[in-house]
């Protein structure tokens, strides 16, 4: 299938999306992923592992050549549990703000999501933020240790935590909070994680954390007056904040597919739960794998 050359309405043409995928594997199942959120007025940003094949790799840079409002990336090894993983999120961040200055949104996704609604129905769900940002925030004290101490990479390849505790972070009226890895931001968002002073002492105190990409975010929404943040109040300091950017099962139901680190990747069984009533308005659904059951993509497409 081609990818569409014209905006398909005047709605979505007006409320441009700024897209980052980061990606190490699959080509066949990357590129099902792009056409099926590719629109020629959205901006994608693909940061590839540097660990990737070089056949895989190329692939990923030919996009930049077919098409003027994509970047591609490969500028760094990411290893999901370390700062990498948002090194990758925040290069392409900066390249889109630079290189990009009318979108409304920027969603960051892996390659092993896929859509739950057409580009039109996500541009409606947006609109509905009015302004606000889309992050899951949680209070989970008991994850402390994950930012507590200092981590290293072991020879081995482990992410392990040193003996040494990390000063607690110095910056007056920062709560860290955890989240997920993947969000939906404002354009004002992201200029504000990408040049603000607190935004930046709050990236550089977890960068050798362990899974800082689950606190980082949240905690920078948690910021009182931060772009695209709830408004603030005492309530609100204790209070968990749910995030429709991706459905995920970590257990909570059957997987009619198979559990990888927990996690269910889909398969055509899971149709049903995927478009439950209960889930609606979910932007995007992980993990799936065109390799092992092409057919559960299918159906949603």
């Amino acid at each position: 299938q081609s990818y569409p050359n014209i905006s398909l309405s005047q709605e979505e043409k007006e409320y441009p999306i700024a897209f980052t995928l980061t990606v190490h594997k699959n080509a066949e199942q990357v590129e099902r992923l792009l056409r099926s959120i590719y629109m020629p007025h959205n901006y994608y940003c693909i940061h590839v592992d540097n660990k990737s094949s070089p056949a895989f790799t190329q692939v990923m840079m030919n996009y930049a050549k077919c098409f003027r409002n994509i970047i591609v990336f490969n500028l760094i090894s990411v290893i999901p549990t370390t700062y990498s993983r948002i090194q990758a999120d925040l290069y392409c961040m900066e390249a889109l703000l630079l290189h990009h200055h009318n979108w409304k949104y920027w969603i960051n996704l892996s390659g092993d999501d896929y859509p739950l609604m057409t580009n039109r129905e996500l541009v409606q769900y947006l609109k509905t933020l009015n302004g606000q940002n889309d992050i899951e925030t949680l209070v989970a004290a008991h994850l402390k240790s994950r930012y507590q101490y200092h981590y290293y990479l072991s020879k081995s390849g482990q992410y392990l935590p040193s003996t040494r505790f990390k000063s607690p972070i110095s910056l007056n009226n920062v709560r860290i909070y955890k989240g997920g890895s993947f969000i939906a931001a404002t354009y004002e968002f992201c200029q504000f994680v990408m040049s603000n002073m607190t935004a930046k002492a709050i990236l550089n105190y977890f960068n050798d954390t362990f899974l800082p990409s689950e606190n980082i975010w949240a905690t920078l929404q948690r910021i009182d007056g931060v772009p695209g943040s709830i408004h603030f109040n005492q309530s609100y300091r204790t209070k968990a904040v749910s995030s429709k950017s991706r459905l995920t099962n970590w257990g909570s139901t059957h997987c009619y597919g198979w559990w990888r680190k927990g996690q269910c990747t889909y398969s055509v069984g899971d149709l049903r739960w995927l478009f439950d009533k209960n889930h609606q308005h979910y932007l995007f659904a992980s993990k799936f794998d065109i390799r092992r059951d092409h057919v559960v993509m299918d159906c949603i497409e």
